[in-house]
């Protein structure tokens, strides 16, 4: 199963290349170089925000990352020609909310996990001492 999701996931970024290179007859050289540019800072800002020893909150640090990728939201939006600030918007909240529930269950299932396998190596130790 997980090969057939990889794959699929390998064929979205495939098809997203294809529109990228698509996109630049449509919308232009400028809006797509800004496009990948923002994708890019995007990127940069998680590490960023997350993985250093920032001392805060998290949700602290959810909105940090909402504010700086709006933010990034509305530079690109300055560069692109015909698309109104309300659709953006809306796209970004969507996108971003969609992203960050992701990876938010997907870190909570392998926390979930590993306090599971914690919990049964602490357990199997202890029947050990009990036995002696």
């Amino acid at each position: 199963m997980k090969k057939y999701i990889h794959s699929c996931f390998i064929g979205i970024g495939i098809a997203s290349f294809i529109i990228v290179l698509n996109s630049i007859s449509y919308f232009g050289m400028n809006v797509v170089i800004s496009s990948l540019v923002l994708g890019v800072f995007q990127g940069i800002i998680v590490p960023l925000i997350y993985h250093n020893k920032i001392k805060t909150l998290y949700l602290v640090k959810v909105l940090l990352h909402a504010i700086i990728s709006y933010l990034l939201i509305i530079l690109w939006w300055i560069v692109g020609e015909n698309l109104s600030l309300s659709m953006v918007s809306l796209l970004w909240f969507i996108v971003f909310i969609s992203v960050f529930s992701y990876f938010h269950f997907m870190n909570h299932k392998d926390a979930y996990k590993i306090n599971t396998k914690l919990k049964d190596e602490k357990s199997k130790k202890m029947k050990i001492k009990e036995k002696d």
